[in-house]
């Protein structure tokens, strides 16, 4: 699935979601209620 398309579909949901994008290295978390969300890389 494209990653723009992806982070559509869960942004703004309210739900708890991780996305690994590269998979070990690079992801997206976006905090369940707290309307905040985290690049996340090593």
């Amino acid at each position: 699935m494209p990653l723009g398309k992806a982070l559509d579909d869960i942004i703004g949901m309210g739900d708890g979601t991780f996305i690994s994008c590269i998979p070990g290295r690079l992801g997206f978390y976006e905090y369940e209620g707290m309307k905040s969300s985290y690049l996340l890389s090593k």
